[in-house]
């Protein structure tokens, strides 16, 4: 019992962080550029969001980062997927934004799957 780990709710702009994954994923399709820290520069809602969203948005869109790069094979989650901030604390978001997330991330599997068939 003493290996308990509290899990709360992470308290971001959960919105915003769909949103940045949307657009990387479309930037990538168009592009195949997975550069995160180039994007993000690029980015005016990265800029416009708090410290703990641009953390989430960092955190989401550097997994699918790994998707993108082939550094992942699977997505992993679709609810109850545990993020662990800078700060050491175990956050997780809705379920509704979770599945989102996964959703959008089972889109790269199958853009990157396809391309490599069309090669």
């Amino acid at each position: 019992m003493g290996n308990q780990v509290d899990i709360m709710l992470w308290k971001i702009q959960t919105n915003n962080v769909v949103t940045a994954l949307e657009d990387f994923i479309e930037d990538w399709k168009v592009s195949r550029n997975s550069d995160l820290d180039e994007y993000l520069r690029s980015y005016p809602g990265y800029f416009k969001s708090d410290e703990s969203t641009r953390e989430a948005i960092r955190l989401v869109l550097g997994y699918a980062k790994e998707l993108m790069d082939g550094q992942r094979e699977a997505v992993g989650f679709y609810e109850n997927k545990i993020w662990r901030t800078e700060k050491g604390e175990s956050v997780r978001m809705t379920h509704y934004h979770e599945r989102t997330i996964s959703k959008l991330m089972q889109k790269i599997i199958k853009n990157r799957t396809e391309s490599i068939t069309k090669s």
